[in-house]
């Protein structure tokens, strides 16, 4: 099941990130900035040793392929596809910015904080730990617009270390929903959590989304589905949580250990705080296996996103009923 939705979260992500945009030409390389769909009906895109069409053919992607774009000039894009990296005509491609399915991050001594908007004095919703895990669900410009799991929000692009996806990116994503209408009637999405707020879109009525953050006082829910983002009522959607949540360690030092046992090997310490992605539960529910969210010290060196188990005792979950997290396996 698992494996299913993550797929099902990428498909959404990448789908929904098919908007235009334009960018600097020749970045190369590293992490690409946008993406395009072939839609190219008379044959595979051509991808080119040098931008003219009188150079060597690397490649093809088919029509309908997603391809990963790093620059745009005039009549052509710097794309790669399947490992195959060059040049190819902008006009065969619907073309997006980047990327909702990418990873960062937190690359800085201090937290990040998350933006209501492009603007440093724009209010702050969240703010990211060092070493903290966002997904990226857009660059524009200096700012990427990312969400924690709990929270959406803009931060300076480079305060965050950008790398692929993995299908850890799709831990953060809460839930599955599909849009509910008592009419029928289409469910608004708006660019902000509040019903003033200037619409974006519209799901569907019995469209599937993915849900990456709700607002604090719960009301809206952050959702991505086929060609919109944005907030809708959480009233308006019938949600299936992931069965995974974020907490924190209540009682510190607590031992992160090998195996859900006080008797296993010690992983390390985590100090009173350090913020915790729940993931799984042994079948009596007094041992959690968790991701470390933050950057601590493993082996001497500062390291984040490992896992290991710990006491249900020492940890903060909130409101969150433990008894819906799976069983490891």
């Amino acid at each position: 099941m698992n494996r299913l939705l993550r797929g099902f979260v990428l498909t959404l992500l990448i789908v929904s990130s098919l908007l235009t945009s334009a960018l600097v030409f020749g970045q190369g390389g590293g992490v690409p900035s946008n993406q395009g769909v072939v839609t190219k009906t008379d044959g595979d895109l051509g991808i080119y040793a040098e931008p003219n069409i009188g150079s060597e053919v690397l490649g093809t992607a088919p029509n309908g392929a997603v391809v990963d774009i790093f620059g745009i000039d005039g009549l052509w894009a710097e794309v790669s596809y399947e490992g195959v990296s060059g040049y190819a005509l902008a006009s065969d491609l619907v073309i997006g910015p980047a990327h909702v399915n990418l990873q960062g991050v937190a690359a800085t001594q201090s937290d990040i904080a998350l933006r209501t908007g492009q603007d440093i004095q724009a209010d702050v919703v969240a703010t990211v730990p060092s070493g903290g895990l966002v997904g990226i669900m857009q660059i524009d410009g200096v700012w990427a617009l990312v969400y924690d799991g709990d929270h959406v929000g803009w931060t300076f692009a480079n305060q965050l270390e950008i790398s692929e996806p993995t299908s850890d990116l799709t831990d953060l994503v809460q839930s599955q929903a599909v849009a509910v209408s008592s009419d029928d009637s289409a469910v608004a999405v708006r660019a902000e959590p509040n019903i003033s707020a200037e619409s974006v879109g519209v799901l569907e009525n019995g469209a599937a989304a993915a849900v990456v953050a709700t607002s604090d006082n719960g009301l809206f829910s952050y959702v991505v589905a086929e060609g919109v983002s944005g907030w809708a009522f959480t009233s308006s959607l019938e949600i299936t949580p992931r069965g995974r949540a974020h907490a924190t360690v209540a009682a510190g030092p607590a031992n992160l250990r090998e195996e859900g046992s006080k008797d296993s090997a010690q992983v390390t310490l985590l100090e009173f705080g350090t913020p915790l992605l729940l993931l799984s539960r042994n079948e009596a529910g007094d041992w959690l296996y968790v991701r470390v969210q933050s950057e601590v010290y493993l082996g001497g060196e500062l390291t984040s996103g490992f896992e290991g188990w710990i006491s249900a005792s020492l940890v903060d979950a909130g409101e969150f009923d433990l008894t819906t997290l799976p069983l490891f396996e």
